[in-house]
C-alpha cells in the first residue's frame, strides 16, 4: 500500500510542477505549446482578450 501512495505522492508533485512551470513562467512570456497544452493556451487567451 506505500508503494501506491508514493506513486501518488510522485503523480501530484509532478502535475503541480508542470502545472507552476506553465503558469509562471510559459503563458507570462507568450510562448505556446503545441498538442492539447497549447489548444488549452489558446482558449485560455481568447476568453481573456474577448470575453473578461
Amino acid at each position: 500500500m506505500s508503494k501506491r501512495l508514493e506513486q501518488y505522492f510522485y503523480l501530484v508533485l509532478g502535475s503541480t510542477l508542470l502545472t507552476l512551470g506553465i503558469w509562471l513562467f510559459v503563458t507570462p512570456n507568450q510562448i505556446n505549446f503545441g498538442g492539447m497544452i497549447g489548444l488549452a493556451q489558446l482558449i485560455d487567451y481568447f476568453i481573456h482578450k474577448f470575453l473578461v
